[in-house]
């Protein structure tokens, strides 16, 4: 089973086992979405996890 955490921005990580070399992380958004927002997530997310930029 996957493990689940949260962070500080309100989006929930699911991580996969870390031998499949997945990440899966699906922001949520209360109304309209912030692409500003989305950008900054996903710039904290390759700052904080190994994740090959050439398959995002």
């Amino acid at each position: 089973m996957p493990a689940c955490t949260s962070s500080r921005r309100g989006a929930r990580l699911v991580v996969s086992a870390r031998d499949a070399g997945v990440l899966i992380a699906a922001p949520q958004s209360p109304g309209e979405w912030n692409a500003a927002k989305i950008d900054a997530f996903l710039d904290y997310l390759l700052a904080t996890h190994d994740i090959d930029r050439d398959r995002v």
